[in-house]
């Protein structure tokens, strides 16, 4: 129960929060790919799994960054009695481990608390924000952590780190050829732009991992 809580929260930041989109435009490398296939539809099959591989890849980096490299550090500071400013941050709340009063804590996470701190849950999503918590699974409880009220606009710079420090493609799919500046990605939540790279996408070869998210990715020739 608590390795698929794991899981939960460690794609939620990104398939709750983000409201992204993966899709795919791929006309050159299609064409090259047409050279080696007997069929378009294959064709089509492969470019997606190539563009699905690249969705997952962008989604751990981004929950990584975001999570381990942003979040768990402000709030550990935050717990600790620092004042820290960050673009990731919306506002922040001491919460009580031990059933003690949370009058600080956001309304449309209160409901939620108890639920998320018995599964040891990192991500939880309120009605209108979504809450990072300090948390991971089978740890021991301190009696007070730290909770922050996300911002989505400040994600930006995590996505830009997980497109110049991870490669989104194995080396092995077209001998190497195909790297991140051939994927083309954007992030939006609930319609609102927050990264992008320079391309363009095509629905038809699109690749989803949740009704809110869509990643795209143009798996083009330079």
């Amino acid at each position: 129960m608590h390795d698929s809580s794991r899981m939960r929260s460690r794609t939620t930041l990104i398939i709750a929060l983000l409201g992204a989109s993966f899709l795919t435009t791929a006309f050159i490398a299609m064409r090259a790919l047409l050279a080696a296939v007997y069929h378009r539809e294959t064709a089509v099959h492969v470019i997606r799994d190539y563009a699905g591989v690249a969705a997952d890849e962008f989604v751990q980096g981004a929950e990584a960054q975001i999570t381990y490299y942003g979040c768990y550090p402000i709030a550990q500071k935050i717990a600790a009695g620092e004042t820290v400013k960050s673009p990731l941050v919306k506002r922040s709340f001491k919460i009580s481990t031990r059933g003690g009063p949370n009058s600080d804590v956001p309304d449309d996470l209160a409901p939620k608390l108890a639920q998320a701190l018995e599964d040891r849950e990192a991500i939880v999503r309120g009605r209108s924000s979504t809450y990072y918590l300090p948390l991971a699974p089978r740890m021991d409880l301190p009696e007070t952590i730290a909770g922050i009220e996300l911002d989505p606009n400040g994600f930006a710079h995590y996505f830009d780190n997980v497109m110049k420090m991870r490669r989104l493609l194995p080396r092995s799919i077209e001998r190497g050829r195909l790297t991140n500046g051939n994927v083309f990605v954007r992030v939006s939540d609930r319609g609102k732009t927050l990264f992008t790279t320079p391309g363009a996408f095509d629905p038809t070869l699109g690749v989803r991992r949740d009704p809110e998210v869509h990643l795209c990715f143009d798996l083009r020739r330079e």
